[in-house]
């Protein structure tokens, strides 16, 4: 069996039909069954009958910190010190949607750990500020906050 390339990265054993539409894509398993189907709009469903599962790409901070990307949208951030997560400005609603997993890994608070834009647009929304406030937020002690993106230079925190 063939190892099958799809944009240059070789998908392995497990795939052994790749096919492409002008619009779709699928990659299937030996017995013809569609694992991983997308399309034009850039969504993607993955079927997990068979056992394929989803992990989101995991980003690691140490003390230093990092701006996460558009592109990266999806990721899981753990903060393993205390480190801080800036988002990435949003200034078209194309962007509405993209949400980060921002995850403490210590044992202590970590104050001011996810950041706006560096433009300094963008607020954080939840039920008790729906008016929006630009104060970084902070990440309790082995706790999480998912933001997401529902608007233009508005994140929705949750957690």
């Amino acid at each position: 069996m063939a190892i099958k390339e799809f944009g240059g990265v070789q998908l392995g054993q497990a795939a052994t039909e790749v096919q492409f539409g002008s619009d779709t894509g699928e990659i299937k398993n030996k017995e013809g069954e569609v694992l991983i189907s997308f399309d034009n709009d850039q969504n993607v469903a993955i079927n997990t009958t068979g056992g394929t599962t989803y992990k989101p790409k995991t980003i690691a901070i140490d003390s230093a910190g990092t701006s996460v990307t558009a592109a990266q949208s999806g990721a899981t951030v753990i903060l393993t010190a205390s480190g801080t997560v800036k988002l990435p400005a949003i200034t078209t609603s194309a962007a509405i949607g993209l949400q980060f997993v921002i995850a403490n890994a210590k044992t202590a608070d970590i104050t001011g750990a996810i950041i706006r834009d560096d433009g300094g647009t963008a607020n954080f929304y939840d039920s008790d500020t729906t008016g929006g406030e630009a104060t970084a937020q902070d990440v309790a002690a082995m706790k999480c906050k998912t933001v997401i993106c529902i608007a233009v230079n508005q994140w929705l925190v949750i957690g």
